[in-house]
């Protein structure tokens, strides 16, 4: 490459670079840099200048759902149910398109985007976003007992909530005649199943 162009190419980048900081009134040089000042920011326990960066990376990728994972746990955290479910439902709506409904990574988004709705005060929108998460944990083969359990026990609780407990006793049901009596998990999910059908919420599982 002659000189000429070396440095039209450097020039490229350096362009890049500064209509990305003037774009987004960012201090960061490209949407990688403004996540990982994010990620350190929350470790750091600065939320709002994680917010900062992360909202930065996300507006500059928009469909990077490592950047929205990350963005709308900031969500969560300083209280922001709103943001987060929206946050939340792009994301899921791009693992979904990505890598199908079956997709084992999109029952926990969902799980996200129903505890998100929790916060904002929309039940019922919660409650059929925990009914979607549990129902796709529960198709994965193998099943993952123990988190079927936690997502069955938010759906139990939003359902609760409108009196509607009774409509978690057929997942349950379900869960118990797939968990196999050798599962260690089997006596967990034969008390929750009884809780149920009496009334009751199931014991939480930590």
């Amino acid at each position: 490459m002659s000189a000429r162009r070396l440095i039209l190419a450097g020039l490229c980048v350096l362009n890049s670079v500064f209509v990305f900081a003037q774009d987004r009134g960012s201090l960061y040089r490209d949407p990688e840099s403004a996540y990982s000042s994010g990620q350190a920011r929350l470790r750091s326990g600065d939320l709002t200048g994680a917010q900062t960066a992360l909202e930065q990376a996300v507006a500059a990728a928009p469909n990077n759902a490592k950047y929205l994972s990350a963005l709308g746990m900031v969500y969560l955290r300083a209280g922001q149910g709103e943001s987060a479910a929206k946050t939340y439902s792009h994301m899921c709506a791009l693992i979904e398109s990505e890598y199908g409904e079956a997709s084992p990574r999109l029952w926990p988004c969902h799980t996200l985007w129903a505890n998100a709705l929790m916060m904002a005060r929309d039940v019922p929108g919660a409650t059929e976003k925990f009914r979607s998460a549990a129902t796709m944990a529960m198709n994965q083969r193998p099943q993952p007992t123990v988190d079927c359990l936690m997502t069955l026990y938010s759906l139990a609780a939003a359902l609760n909530a409108t009196g509607r407990m009774s409509e978690a006793v057929p997942l349950y049901e379900q869960l118990l005649a797939d968990t196999p009596s050798s599962s260690p998990y089997r006596p967990e999910v034969e008390d929750a199943v009884r809780r149920i059908r009496a009334g009751r919420m199931p014991a939480r599982v930590m």
